[in-house]
């Protein structure tokens, strides 16, 4: 059997068939019909070094003629036995049926080519072709497939007759008889007819000469006349031919030859020529794609056209998606090219969506979309539900079983002899393994599932078979060419290695990863607390800073999210910060923590109390202490972003990290909003927040499903009067006498004019008013916080406040100018009430990761307010659930339950937590809540 290939590039050059040998010098754009060239008939034998060379434009064309010529007689020669009667299909015309052809495969060394070598050519010389010459995404049915598959086993295992013929080689031996190889694998044949060529024609002309002319016209600043030809050589020509031959100057030339293209030529239209096959020969090897790459970046970043800037980010990211898939890549590395390639990928199409990428059929939306998609679902790196969940129904499902455990994917056959064959090493590891923590999941591929059937009865599979069909979605999109196929997942489903046989090192990998599989969450969390967050708690609870004063603790957290790789802005709302982590497309989710401690003096006897003292907004100098737990909360938004940092492959999205200041005052949340927090850091899908809870277990959580905090409202209200003695207060108006009257009047709000089963409070906080045993003053101070679980309560609430206070005056005589001044401070904020669908699936995600019994549910002890709520209560609504970490030991609940001493609550000087189970518990919880809302 002789075997060859029919090509879109080898039917645009006039033959009836292009080896996938040539197919890199096509691409290289030495068919210039294909390539979209203009080339002279001129020819000769350009002389002399590359130096001092001036701007003559024939020297350039010298260079083209002759490495024309070299490729006809490679053509020509290589195709000698190319059987009479195969048909020849004009341009335009579609391929035939696959028929025997011959195949050419260039190998890098002297022997036959590697099996990577020939994946790369026979890919390459079958994947189809536009009939502008970009190149398709995909093979282009499923008859091509097969028959690459055919090919590569052929030509692997020596059946059949393969013409391999390595061009490479520089033996002059001669050979007869079509197919003949040597017993050192090179084809004699072929490499005869090189050596038959003319000569000085047995190896491609040095562009050297040529390319330093184009370089000397664009010196003349698009003053000659081939300036725009000489561009086009540079790129098309000199940057691949220099890169290729591992000479200097390849991705300089391609910098150059592009930059002068924008310049010279904006509107040139060879760029949808161009970019594809620039891609093509990216593809080719790494020195290939450096100059390549070199066009795409320039496009990208310097081209004013915003397609043409569009279509250079597009080839960008599909390069470094190329690069982020690639095996052997140490996983720090895989991750920083999948996130550059999502990077450059990410709202390349803005304001031209429904453009036409540059050589492609696609919009430049749809193709936006698509290479996300592939960056994300890139093979090794990647999570198997990710990549097969949305495409084959149950998949997830049959994949969840084995959660928690490394998996060995085996895609088998009965046909298969090496599939069969490595049964006894496959039972082998089932049997050595523990099964806690490896499972081995064999999918079929037969056509037939009769076949698995009747295979199983006589040899029972050691593990649970799953039949799927060749060509099915599952073996298509894990890129399954060949069988037998390994894919070794680890505990997280993420793809740590693949291969077609189970080669020693391969093995070792599986039974190391089995036997020490990576750290669950909790346990990487545990680890976490013991490296990084004991400390950094105990930092935070030992210098703590009043509201709108926390510019250090800003500062340090600013510093630890960094860390991460959290883009961190300072200053927002005062002393707010706002970090942003991004990882691709997907939702935008809040995570909130408040920052600021109280003016209380610390008596705890932790071995990290307290000693602050700071001078407070109003210039008095305070004792300050972390009473409610802040310091908690911003330790475990730390350690959030630890994980989430290490676990990119499970979630798809931005997390917007808020490190707010001012909860204690009821202030900071309302500033960043105002502040321009949505406007500058988008408006968020999702918003969430924790806090701990003095008097609950530590490590428990609690979602509450609706209600989380009442709102608050701070009052002010100033009771006027008439100053007189204390001896004779007829001829005054006390405002003492005054305001005992309306404080006793205001208590009756509650108690006569709300429903009994609707809660409210209306507590008068403080009284200032005189300076002398003797003298009626003429005003009294009040505050007063109202608080109450509805904003209708809230609204009838402070109403009767204003009508009590005016009437209480009128009621004492007071002129219209003296009564009661009532005022609402801006220390207030609404009720806080968690979104319910939101808070039903935060519940769930955590469940499922942290077990039912993590919960804890207690009826509230308060009407405690919480400002999170102005996150939510803007004109976008956003749906937000706050929920709560318990802090107390369990010990010290059990012996105040027994009569024992009192567990210190939030605001007491004696306040204080257990850091490690509540931290960790809110970090692992925070941590599920946002994978689940930001699952791909």
């Amino acid at each position: 059997m002789t075997i060859s290939l029919d090509t879109v590039f080898g039917r645009k050059c006039g033959t009836a068939a292009v080896p996938a040998a040539l197919a890199m010098a096509v691409a290289l754009g030495v068919c210039d019909r294909a390539a979209g060239q203009d080339v002279s008939e001129k020819g000769g034998e350009p002389t002399g070094s590359s130096a001092d060379v001036t701007p003559d434009w024939q020297i350039v064309e010298d260079y083209l003629e002759r490495q024309k010529a070299w490729t006809e007689q490679v053509r020509r020669k290589v195709l000698a036995g190319v059987p009479d009667d195969l048909p020849s299909s004009g341009v335009g015309e579609k391929a035939s049926s696959p028929r025997s052809r011959i195949v050419v495969i260039p190998a890098s060394g002297d022997g036959l080519p590697s099996q990577a070598e020939m994946v790369e050519a026979l890919r390459e010389a079958t994947e189809g072709r536009n009939s502008d010459g970009s190149l398709d995404a995909q093979l282009p049915d499923e008859g091509s497939r097969a028959l690459v598959d055919e090919l590569l086993r052929a030509a692997a295992g020596g059946q059949g007759d393969v013409k391999v013929v390595n061009l490479r080689s520089t033996d002059g031996e001669s050979s007869s008889g079509a197919g003949e190889t040597a017993a050192d694998g090179r084809d004699r044949q072929g490499q005869a007819a090189l050596d038959g060529a003319a000569p000085g024609q047995s190896e491609p002309p040095d562009i050297g000469r040529a390319a330093a002319a184009a370089v000397a016209i664009l010196e003349q600043g698009g003053a000659h006349e081939k300036t725009v030809e000489a561009a086009e050589f540079l790129v098309n020509h000199a940057a691949s031919a220099s890169a290729s031959a591992s000479a200097s100057g390849g991705e300089e030339y391609a910098s150059l030859g592009t930059r002068a293209l924008l310049e010279f030529a904006p509107d040139h239209q060879g760029w949808r020529f161009m970019l594809p096959r620039l891609h093509t020969v990216s593809r080719f090897g790494q020195d290939r794609g450096v100059a390549a790459e070199a066009v795409f970046e320039v496009l990208a970043s310097e081209a004013q056209d915003p397609v043409l800037r569009a279509a250079g980010r597009y080839y960008v990211a599909a390069g470094r998606m190329q690069a982020a898939n690639a095996g052997g890549l140490p996983e720090e590395e895989r991750a920083a090219e999948r996130q550059g390639a999502l990077d450059a990928a990410s709202g390349l199409s803005a304001g031209v969506e429904g453009e036409l990428l540059l050589g492609g059929g696609l919009t430049l939306a749809e193709a936006e979309a698509d290479l996300i998609r592939g960056i994300r679902h890139g093979t090794v790196g990647s999570k198997v539900p990710d990549l097969v969940g949305s495409r084959l129904d149950g998949v997830e499902e049959r994949l969840s079983d084995y959660e928690g455990r490394v998996v060995l994917l085996d895609f088998w056959a009965t046909w298969c002899v090496p599939c069969v064959a490595a049964l006894p090493q496959k039972r082998q590891f089932v049997a050595d393994l523990p099964a806690d923590r490896f499972a081995l999941l064999s999918i079929s591929v037969d056509a037939e599932l009769e076949t698995v059937t009747g295979f199983q009865e006589d040899e029972p599979m050691p593990w649970s078979n799953w039949h799927v069909g060749m060509m099915s979605d599952v073996t298509g999109t894990l890129n399954v060419n060949s069988f037998p196929t390994y894919i070794l997942l680890d505990e997280q489903g993420a793809i740590l290695a693949r291969s077609q046989h189970l080669p020693e090192d391969f093995v070792s990998l599986i039974e190391a990863t089995a036997e020490g599989a990576a750290q669950s969450i909790s346990d990487a969390i545990a680890e976490d607390y013991r490296t990084e967050l004991k400390a950094l708690f105990e930092h935070f609870h030992r210098n703590p800073e009043l509201s709108f004063l926390e510019h250090k603790t800003a500062a340090r957290l600013a510093e630890e999210l960094r860390k991460s790789g959290v883009e961190v802005t300072e200053g927002i709302g005062r002393t707010g910060i706002v970090g942003m982590m991004a990882n691709g497309e997907g939702p935008l989710v809040l995570v909130r923590a408040d920052m600021d401690g109280l003016p209380v003096e610390e008596k705890s006897e932790l071995s990290y109390s307290s000693t602050v003292r700071q001078v407070d907004l109003s210039g008095e100098e305070v004792p300050v202490m972390h009473a409610c737990g802040h310091d908690m909360h911003i330790t475990t938004m730390v350690g959030v972003a630890r994980r989430l940092a290490a676990m990119r492959d499970r979630w798809s999205g931005t997390v917007m990290f808020v490190g707010q200041p001012a909860e204690e005052r009821i202030m900071g949340a309302r500033e960043m909003i105002e502040d321009g927090l949505y406007e500058r850091f988008g408006v968020p899908d999702y918003a969430l927040a924790l806090h701990v809870s003095a008097g609950r277990p530590a490590g428990k959580i609690e979602v509450p499903p609706g209600l989380l905090a009442s709102s608050s409202d701070s009052v002010d209200i100033t009771v006027f009067g008439v100053g007189a003695h204390g001896a004779s207060p007829h001829r005054g108006k006390d405002p003492i006498y005054i305001a005992a009257q309306l404080v006793v009047a205001l208590q009756g709000i509650v108690s006569r004019e709300l429903n009994p089963l609707d809660p409210g409070v209306v507590t008068v906080g403080a009284i200032h008013g005189g300076f002398k045993h003797n003298v009626i003053p003429d005003r009294v101070e009040l505050q007063l916080t109202v608080r109450a679980n509805r904003e209708e309560t809230r609204e009838q609430l402070l109403s009767a406040i204003d009508r009590i206070a005016e009437g209480v005056g009128r009621a004492a005589g007071l002129p219209a100018s003296l009564l009661p001044k009532v005022v609402r401070t801006k220390e207030s904020t609404p009720v806080t009430m968690n979104d319910p669908e939101l808070a039903a699936r935060v519940r769930t995600a955590i469940a499922a990761g942290m077990g039912e019994d993590v919960f804890f549910t207690a009826p509230p002890s308060g009407m405690g307010a919480e400002d999170f709520a102005y996150f939510l209560r803007t004109e976008h609504k956003v749906p937000g659930t706050y929920f709560n970490v318990g802090g107390t030991d369990p010990a010290d609940l059990e012996a105040e339950a027994a009569g024992g001493p009192r567990v210190a609550g939030h605001h007491s000087p004696f306040f204080r937590i257990e850091p490690e189970p509540s931290i960790r518990a809110g970090v692992e919880a925070m941590t599920l809540a946002v994978l689940d809302l930001l699952r791909p």
